[in-house]
């Protein structure tokens, strides 16, 4: 019998990828084009369809490099490309709220392994101190991860069947 349940997976992780995130602002600048083009306004007409012409392709180019990402992370882990890890969480050290250029990182079975909530990072991403899964130095945990350059980037989390999330108001890390 199987002692860890899997309680995140980076396919479907709704923060993963949004759609409609990455649309807002194409979409912004279309409605103020058609807003503009309908009122007929003269005054910085030229100035604002040239900024959202450029807010459009900006932010269409943006969302489609994240989808890229994002799909290539997901053929990895389709294609099997990822390493399985599991043990107890050795060097663990929290996010530092008051820093927003810290990262939380841990150690586990040799490998580490760093992420913030405040940085764009694929795959997860959740500090402790935010509602994130991993808490405690010697939490067992099993990890599905792979590797990008000296990174190491976890797409699935294993808990053990007895795991309960940690209480946001406790200070204790």
């Amino acid at each position: 019998m199987e002692k860890y349940i899997l309680i995140y997976d980076y396919i479907t992780d709704p923060n993963s990828f949004s759609l409609a995130e990455k649309m807002i602002i194409p979409m912004g600048g279309t409605l103020l084009l058609f807003y503009i083009y309908k009122k007929g306004i003269k005054k910085y007409k030229l100035f604002t369809i040239v900024t959202a012409c450029l807010a459009i392709l900006l932010g269409s180019i943006s969302g489609f490099i994240q989808y890229l990402e994002y799909n290539h992370i997901v053929k990895t882990i389709e294609d099997g490309a990822t390493q399985t890890i599991q043990g107890k969480v050795d060097d663990f050290n929290p996010l530092n709220m008051a820093d927003h250029s810290s990262y939380e990182s841990f150690s586990l079975a040799g490998k580490t392994f760093f992420f913030s909530d405040y940085h764009r990072i694929a795959g997860y991403h959740h500090a402790c101190v935010n509602g994130g899964v991993i808490c405690n130095e010697g939490q067992d945990i099993k990890l599905e991860y792979y590797e990008q350059g000296n990174r190491n980037f976890i797409v699935k989390i294993y808990v053990t069947k007895d795991w309960k999330p940690q209480n946001k108001n406790s200070t204790k890390n």
